[in-house]
């Protein structure tokens, strides 16, 4: 996650899923505040758009540079759903 100003609307907020080995964007979430939701938006993306035979196949590992949002209990449990 990383936030950026933009003077007309204030803070944004972006977390990007980054594919470590191609260095692909897989999956993003852009907003005006930094939620839970929109690391489970962007995670889910990733995981859409990367696997296409579910995560539990690809045996995936997350890490995060920073924010508390990864740590929240509903993000952990999304993240054990997904078998990341």
């Amino acid at each position: 996650m990383t936030k950026f100003l933009i003077e007309s609307v204030g803070w944004v907020y972006i977390v990007i899923v980054l594919d470590w080995y191609t260095r692909k964007i897989t999956g993003y979430n852009i907003n005006l505040q930094c939620k839970t939701t929109d690391w489970l938006n962007a995670s889910h993306m990733a995981v859409y758009n990367q696997c296409s035979n579910g995560s539990r196949e690809y045996h995936l590992h997350l890490m995060s540079d920073n924010g508390s949002q990864p740590t929240s209990k509903t993000f952990l449990k999304a993240c054990k759903i997904l078998n990341i």
